[in-house]
């Protein structure tokens, strides 16, 4: 089938919502669909994904997850090539990712006469993301704006694809997160690895995501300042990008950042040989509508993981996940770790759940009642 994708984001640029955009497109072209992906003028492009952007932005530049005024105009420029691209050939779906994607989407959708099935690809509840960055307040028109805005999205399309089980909705079907990436590396390149970051001889506690406070990031640096004194050749291998300048200037503050590597932001494809090299891995993100990608690829690479108590980790993880109820016991959960001589081990073969949004196609597709919607 020919696909046409939304993405209202710099698409690539190494994060989580864009990890699950590029695995569903890979999954989805193995099983012989032609995706063509329109997104922002920003981010890597990858070879064998047809990418169409918008028109050159000069003085927008932010590649880190996060809300922006700006995106009002972009998500408008966005519409306008979608809307080109939606003339260019005849496609058989329109599969729109995040809450603004979902809008640009309905609206080509009915600019061709509601011919084309709409899909909503949503990573999480709009509101409680621009929560956590701060970006709404509690009360007040604009949040009630937002609060109407969401309600409205999952409601347009013809079916809702989530990354989490947060939606009750009888339009919502549940695709976790998973991964193709090769995770083969060799014991001499993750020495080597370990080398070239002065790692060698050290216990490795690996984070990987954006670096932002809405992450949890400050609360490995309170479990760092309980956990160093104990464990002297502990290192936290920070892995991502966000607010790097902050938080190395709070690790030289509080006289630990021998006891940090920033890596700033890698590539995704050599995820894989930083993962493998750590002991264990965190993921500090409290409260979330959103599934968490980085634990897919923790499992992967066969680590234990840390993680918050909570719904979509336990279905993941199960009995094999150190948990934690709050940020105070994230030094507790690390010190168990190592000095427990036998710790719990995650599988390292994950489901690839990409594979059932081709059945969703071809059951909206030939659903008749789908410009119902």
């Amino acid at each position: 089938m020919k696909i046409l994708m939304i993405a209202p984001t710099p698409f690539f640029s190494d994060r989580g919502c864009h990890i699950r955009i590029y695995e569903e497109i890979r999954t989805l072209q193995e099983l012989g669909h032609n995706i063509t992906l329109c997104t922002y003028h920003l981010g890597n492009n990858i070879a064998g994904i047809n990418i169409k952007r918008i028109i050159n932005i000069p003085w927008y530049n932010k590649i880190d997850a996060g809300p922006s005024w700006h995106k009002i105009y972009l998500d408008l420029l966005l519409f306008l090539k979608a809307f080109k691209v939606s003339y260019q050939d005849n496609f058989d779906i329109i599969h729109a990712h995040l809450h603004e994607g979902v809008f640009i989407g309905k609206a080509i959708k009915i600019l061709h006469f509601n011919k084309i099935p709409l899909i909503f690809d949503s990573q999480g509840g709009l509101l409680s993301e621009l929560k956590s960055h701060n970006f709404v307040k509690e009360k007040g028109i604009i949040k009630k704006m937002i609060c109407f805005l969401e309600k409205k999205s999952y409601k347009i399309a013809d079916k809702v694809i989530a990354s989490s089980n947060y939606l009750k909705n009888d339009k919502v079907q549940v695709i976790t997160d998973s991964t193709n990436q090769e995770f083969k590396v060799t014991r001499n390149e993750l020495e080597n690895l370990k080398q070239s970051l002065g790692l060698s001889n050290k216990k490795i506690v690996v984070y990987s995501g954006g670096i932002k406070k809405c992450k949890g990031i400050d609360s490995i640096f309170e479990a760092a300042i309980k956990v160093i004194p104990k464990i002297a050749n502990i290192v936290f291998l920070i892995i991502g990008y966000g607010d790097l300048k902050k938080y190395k200037e709070l690790a030289n503050n509080l006289k630990i950042s021998s006891h940090f590597l920033f890596t700033d932001r890698i590539n995704y494809f050599d995820l894989p040989k930083y993962l493998k090299i750590a002991d264990l891995a965190i993921d500090p993100k409290h409260d979330s509508t959103e599934a968490s990608g980085k634990i897919i690829n923790y499992m992967r690479a066969g680590l234990p993981i840390i993680a918050y108590d909570n719904n979509f980790n336990k279905k993941v993880l199960g009995k094999k996940g150190i948990y934690i109820n709050n940020s105070s016991e994230l030094s507790s959960r690390i010190l168990d770790f190592f000095s427990d001589n036998s710790p719990n081990q995650i599988h390292t073969s994950t489901k690839n759940s990409y594979t059932e949004i081709s059945s969703i196609y071809y059951n909206i597709k030939n659903d008749k009642n789908h410009s119902k919607s």
